[in-house]
């Protein structure tokens, strides 16, 4: 039986890994039963795209724009604008600032986080740290009354723990 390699977007044409769900360049449902995704075989993909002059060009065009990359990087300052997260207007938000040198260059990152969300990972921490230190009998009964999410966290914490523990 073919192995499938991935689905061909029925907008774009992009091939797309098996375990997307949305196409990586146009961003269009791979799963939709309207415009259906095409399977790749593998094999296929090779002999649809094996003509030497489109992959000779495509050659040439990644190439320069691989050069162009790095001269751009080689000639410029070394700043990045990251874009900004926007909050509602009146949002309170907790700032952090971030500063480093790194070959000569200084950098900075600030970084804000509104409270509400601040506050929801602080309190998913405490409460799955006093699982942790409670006893048996106690476990069992904070387990039974814990959101699913935070029980979501604890197995993939504990599932980590384990592996870290095996290796």
């Amino acid at each position: 039986m073919p192995r499938i390699i991935g689905y061909r977007c029925p907008i774009c044409k992009t091939v797309n890994p098996t375990e997307i769900k949305y196409c990586l360049k146009c961003g269009q449902w791979l799963l939709d039963t309207i415009n259906e995704a095409t399977p790749v075989i593998r094999g296929s993909y090779f002999k649809k795209t094996s003509n030497s002059r489109s992959l000779l060009s495509w050659k040439n065009i990644l190439v320069a724009v691989v050069i162009g990359i790095i001269l751009i990087a080689i000639s410029s300052t070394r700043t990045i604008t990251m874009p900004v997260l926007a909050f509602s207007k009146g949002t309170p938000v907790e700032s952090k600032n971030y500063t480093w040198d790194y070959r000569g260059k200084s950098y900075q990152w600030e970084v804000e986080i509104p409270l509400s969300l601040l506050n929801y990972d602080r309190q998913i921490t405490n409460d799955l740290q006093k699982y942790l230190n409670a006893g048996k009998s106690e476990r069992q009964a904070m387990y039974k009354v814990m959101p699913s999410v935070q029980k979501k966290y604890l197995q993939d914490a504990i599932q980590k723990k384990l592996r870290s523990l095996g290796n």
